[in-house]
């Protein structure tokens, strides 16, 4: 029987009071700065950003004409709050140039209303079954959720800070998007920078703790999450949840989701994908399913200005669209190919004037030129040089490390999942061949490419591959297991997930308490005017904790020929610390671009090219500024100090070449005996001297 319009309005009425709730209490807490009921913003941020992605996942129910389930809901609403945040402070930024404090609540009820807008028109319009919201708890789905979320939060505070170097690169980048508006022209994901900038803004929760805690939640919940959806296809349930938690037996997976930087967007996003798209190519019968896989292809394109590797979103979702319509492809073949030809046409201006076309040749010119010319190693890993130009490797026996580190003790419980393969294998179907396409893409770049001289981030690889694994395993493991496998299964997933902790710190490069000790007593005891000289990955140590200038040391310092040099090195590097040089050289690099593009502009010049003339000179001005700033702070220096860690050597790096020369092992630090230093501080594994000037 037909609805009237009263009668849909009545069905829906009790979400639409309570969005109203949400947006309404979240927009005055706002002014209320100097009020207890200001810090209900901790709480109501969370869960205004989720509803926005709530209302979209809802509405796209209705477009597509099927429910998503619960947990395809909450998946879809983690996915479309992420990247339609991103789409819309990206488009803001790109008219605007700056987004300021101020433009939060604007953002904020511009973001809501387009989402409920949808949502009643689909349910207004279409009238269509969608998945019960009300509270009811699955028990199997909270069951992987909370061994999850215990296990990480056990990895999670068994080191106190943020694992690496990375993510404190990022907090500085955002401290000054939230303090400027602004984000460095330069910048390669400058998404990443506006959305927690934006989320921290937003919500009042410091970056710090969005990234030590909120980000791996979100990563580990949609993980979990997408291996149970997965697994709930292909096996029954005594053993679908354990393939929830299984990811927790690869210690890269572990560690990778406590690193929160550019690519933890992308760790979150690629199980999604996976599963949407796997649902998407079963059910093609329903047309209209061509919305998901043209929604994943639209967040892919917005994830390239998060990080580069959604580029693989872009692959492997065009792949899907092509297994879609593969029956009407083998119908009618010149057709489907004058139509892809014509589609590619008409997107391709758009595609070349949003960086598109660029960053994709450039890919590709990247690879040809450099397997074009590379020579065959067969046993690279001991030492091979990375893209950005630096030696890596595991020599010796370290090796094993490596792939213990990537594959953990869930190698020996890959073996015994295969053993269980049923006698009668699934019919493998076309929808599989996506995930077959990622292995394969992943292993090149881990495993072929570093052999033939192009070691494209293999490490980083071998962590989507760990990735992908799970559904591969999903899909050859049995539907039939007996009680006693479950407990084998549990207990080796439970060893390997709290082996993880044990085996990431091993192989990382922390902050170690003592490191953190010395960073306190430069924050309490020197002069926030203060420059100190370090190795290089004692940047976020004495940049973030210990809030001091910091200036990476070279060899003439450490590894002094004579005293006088040893001297001259460390004055002068107060004249050229935080890369003043380097501002110099590439503002320079620039004002030869932009008098490159003015030598050759005609009364007919296109206005692709006015755009990056205008793109240079705004970034000329953005350097200017940078190095105004920088030098006005280098005459501003009072003190010099000088900070050595052995503490740089004490996990598994310390036995790699490229990590000691980096962090100049076995410094000669005689020079600091001499009566131009005067020892500050000394705790066993960190030294501080004071330089006299």
């Amino acid at each position: 029987m037909q609805q009237t319009f009263s009668q849909k309005l009545r069905r829906y009425s009790k979400f639409y009071i309570f969005n109203l709730l949400v947006i309404a209490v979240f927009l005055i807490v706002g002014h209320f700065q100097h009020s207890i009921l200001f810090y209900l913003k901790f709480i109501l941020g969370p869960i205004f950003l989720f509803t926005v992605g709530l209302n979209l996942a809802l509405a796209l129910e209705q477009f597509i004409g099927e429910p998503l389930g619960r947990i395809r809901l909450v998946i879809w609403s983690i996915l479309l709050s992420i990247f339609t945040l991103s789409g819309s402070l990206i488009t803001y930024y790109s008219i605007f140039g700056r987004i300021y404090l101020q433009n939060i609540g604007i953002i904020s009820f511009g973001v809501w209303l387009i989402s409920i807008a949808l949502l009643s028109y689909s349910q207004l319009t279409f009238n269509r079954e969608s998945t019960d919201i009300k509270f009811k708890i699955d028990k199997r789905c909270f069951l992987v959720a909370l061994i999850s979320t215990i296990i990480l939060a056990f990895n999670m505070f068994a080191y106190k800070f943020i694992p690496e170097a990375d993510p404190y690169l990022y907090l500085d980048k955002i401290k000054d998007f939230v303090n400027t508006g602004s984000v460095n022209s330069g910048e390669a994901r400058p998404v990443f920078i506006l959305l927690f900038g934006y989320i921290s803004s937003a919500t009042h929760i410091s970056p710090y703790w969005l990234f030590k805690i909120f980000l791996p939640l979100f990563v580990s919940l949609t993980l979990s999450l997408s291996y149970l959806d997965f697994a709930r296809r292909f096996l029954n349930e005594k053993i679908s949840w354990l393939f929830g938690i299984l990811f927790l037996t690869f210690p890269v997976i572990v560690m990778e989701i406590l690193i929160s930087r550019p690519q933890s967007i992308f760790l979150l996003s690629l199980p999604a994908f996976i599963i949407i798209i796997f649902h998407s190519l079963d059910k093609k019968d329903n047309r209209r399913n061509l919305i998901s896989l043209a929604l994943i292809l639209v967040m892919s394109i917005i994830g390239i200005k998060i990080h580069q590797f959604f580029l693989f979103g872009v692959l492997i979702s065009l792949f899907a669209l092509i297994l879609f319509y593969s029956k009407e492809i083998r119908k009618n073949p010149l057709t489907s190919l004058l139509a892809v030809g014509a589609t590619l046409l008409l997107l391709w201006p758009w595609a070349e004037k949003t960086g598109l076309v660029k960053i994709a040749s450039s890919y590709c010119n990247f690879f040809y030129n450099h397997l074009s010319v590379s020579s065959f190693d067969l046993w690279f890993i001991d030492n091979y040089r990375n893209v950005d130009g630096v030696y890596m490797g595991w020599p010796g026996l370290s090796f094993i490390c490596y792939y213990i580190y990537n594959l953990g003790l869930s190698l020996a419980l890959l073996v015994y999942l295969l053993c269980l393969k049923s006698k009668r294998p699934h019919a493998r179907t076309l929808t599989s061949m996506v995930l077959y396409l990622l292995l394969i893409i992943f292993v090149l770049i881990a495993e072929i490419f570093p052999r033939f001289g192009l070691a494209y981030l293999p490490d980083r690889a071998w962590l989507f591959i760990s990735v992908t694994i799970p559904f591969v395993l999903i899909e050859l493991s049995s539907r039939k297991v007996k009680s006693g496998d479950l407990k084998v299964l549990f207990f080796a997933i439970l060893l390997a997930s709290l082996s993880s902790p044990f085996l990431s710190y091993y192989k990382s490069g922390y902050v170690t308490n003592d490191e953190f000790e010395a960073a306190m007593f430069l924050k309490k005891t020197t002069s926030p005017q203060s420059l100190i000289i370090s190795q290089e990955s004692n940047a976020p140590m004495i940049g973030y904790f210990g809030n001091r200038e910091f200036a990476s040391g070279s060899s003439e310092i450490f590894f002094h020929k004579d005293f006088s040099s040893a001297i001259n090195e460390i004055e002068s590097t107060k004249s050229n610390y935080s890369g003043i040089k380097e501002l110099k050289t590439e503002a320079s690099r620039t004002k030869e671009e932009i008098e490159k593009i003015l030598s050759t502009l005609t009364v007919k010049t296109n206005s692709q090219e006015v755009d990056l003339l205008r793109e240079k000179v705004l970034k000329l001005e953005k350097l200017q500024v940078k190095l105004r700033d920088k030098e006005k702070k280098s005459k501003e220096i009072e003190e010099i100090y000088i900070l050595y860690s052995t503490d740089k050597f004490e996990s598994l790096y310390g036995s790699r070449q490229w990590w000691k020369n980096k962090n100049f092992y076995d410094a000669d630090l005689s020079i600091f005996e001499t009566d131009r230093f005067e020892e500050v501080f000394s705790n066993g594994g960190v030294k501080i001297w004071r330089f006299i000037q």
